[in-house]
């Protein structure tokens, strides 16, 4: 019964790594030569310090795109272990 309730929240907590800006922002700022630099990061130094917003917004396509693979990946291989 706990099944499907373990593979939402793995799901949700994979997403949500995904999405980090604000904490690795704020405490290191991408680090030394951008060791600790996510995407999220990546693609608001691209568009609003780099000025160069179509990158920035191909980029983003690619992290949506990235996100939805992920997602129907996590619900295929929750559906085929219940079944």
């Amino acid at each position: 019964m706990m099944k499907s309730t373990t593979w939402l929240v793995i799901l949700l907590q994979i997403l949500a790594s995904l999405k980090v800006f604000d904490q690795i922002f704020l405490l290191t700022a991408g680090g030394p030569n951008g060791a600790t630099r996510s995407i999220l990061q990546y693609i608001y130094d691209a568009g609003f310090t780099g000025y160069r917003l179509g990158f920035a917004s191909a980029t983003s396509y690619i992290f949506f795109a990235l996100i939805v693979m992920v997602s129907l990946g996590q619900m295929w291989i929750a559906q085929r272990k219940d079944s």
